[in-house]
């Protein structure tokens, strides 16, 4: 059970705008214009002015609901709950009809919002109703079987409409992948191709280099030029696994460039200047954890001030130490990314060890012989 509210408290909003979108300005604008002419036509209503003001709090956050859908919703059930205060008492208040536009509330929750948010604004919208119910004393049971109904009902087409979206996402997903077997093994029966061709040929040389010369020397030759299109081949089919053109490794010096990451907690590069020669195998992957570590400090180290970074070069290995003085905690050794580091320090025959500090603070320590990788 326990499990089971962590997974869901942990799941992320799906992919959304970082800013208001022009098309939700526009509802929103068009929204305003009705319950402005509303409020000037209609007649009957007790509460105008709170009515008015009540319905244009709801086109306000029509703006926000699919960058901040949590604040949409508790901008139009929280002016909700103020109206149903304000209006309290036996006599039921309609309001304007324009405020039907609060029904777009849920479905955005749904349909943007994460687990948490989900969770929080659907007990807003609660809250909201049973104020409602309180405040106004509905007389048949009925009218709020039908209420909850019509709040309920636009939450969950926003569901389905996001689990359609992550099924076409995971779809798109399965035949990228499929593509790249595709290309994997396109990549292995041609390397494989070429390979063999070369094999040939430089029996072939052996055989006769010692009577025939010219013939040896036209072997090199294929071997030369089935070597070159392997490589090109290569290069090819694996720039396209990768999505992107290659690209040389980053080295030591690509370390100074994170200390521009972030102000607050501010990164302190020290790298040793030794004229020891590094494999660029172990530079990448002192880069690589490197960035891992000083990314997971950025993002998970409480009241961290600083991060230092420290690279050195001593008895034949290269080590590098990753500290910062967050506040004390454990949280940071479950995931994928500590796994990740010390997976690319051990394949190059180095160790990884990261965890607390009795004082405060996260450490993570690399070393990777030099001698094991150049061979």
């Amino acid at each position: 059970m326990a499990l089971s509210l962590r997974a869901l408290l942990d799941d992320r909003s799906p992919a959304r705008p970082a800013r208001p979108r022009r098309r939700d300005i526009a509802i929103a604008l068009g929204c305003a214009t009705l319950i402005a002419i509303e409020g000037v036509a209609r007649s009957g209503l007790a509460h105008r002015a709170l009515d008015v003001l009540m319905a244009l709090a709801v086109a306000a956050a029509l703006v926000v609901r699919a960058s901040r859908p949590l604040l949409a919703v508790s901008v139009a059930f929280g002016s909700a709950m103020a109206h149903t205060a304000l209006t309290w008492g036996p006599q039921r208040a309609d309001g304007l009809y324009s405020a039907v536009f609060a029904l777009v509330m849920p479905y955005s929750l749904a349909r943007w919002g994460s687990a948490r948010e989900m969770t929080a604004g659907l007990c807003w919208i609660v809250v909201a109703y049973a104020a409602s119910v309180v405040g106004h004393h509905p007389a048949r049971a009925e009218d709020w079987v039908g209420s909850i109904v019509v709040l309920l009902f636009p939450f969950a087409i926003g569901a389905s409409v996001r689990f359609r979206a992550e099924t076409h996402q995971r779809e798109l997903e399965h035949a990228r992948w499929r593509e790249r077997e595709a290309l994997a093994r396109e990549l292995h029966d041609t390397v494989a191709h070429h390979l063999a061709a070369v094999t040939i040929q430089a029996q072939a040389a052996r055989a006769v280099l010692a009577r025939k010369p010219a013939a040896a020397e036209a072997a090199l030759g294929a071997i030369e030029s089935e070597a070159s299109l392997a490589l090109t081949e290569m290069r090819r089919l694996v720039g396209a696994l990768r999505d992107a053109p290659m690209a040389p490794q980053p080295d030591l010096a690509a370390i100074d460039a994170l200390s521009a990451m972030t102000v607050t907690p501010q990164i302190k590069i020290h790298r040793d200047s030794s004229t020891i020669r590094v494999p660029a195998s172990v530079q990448a992957a002192l880069y690589r954890i490197a960035r891992e570590a000083v990314t997971n400090a950025v993002r998970h180290a409480k009241s961290a001030r600083s991060v230092d970074v420290r690279v050195t070069i001593e008895d034949g290995r290269a080590k590098l130490s990753v500290i910062d003085d967050g506040a004390p905690s454990r949280a940071r050794d479950e995931g994928f990314g500590l796994l990740g580091m010390s997976e690319r320090a051990s394949l190059l025959g180095g160790t990884l060890v990261a965890g607390p500090l009795p004082r405060g603070g996260w450490s993570v320590e690399a070393s990777i012989p030099l001698k094991a990788s150049e061979s």
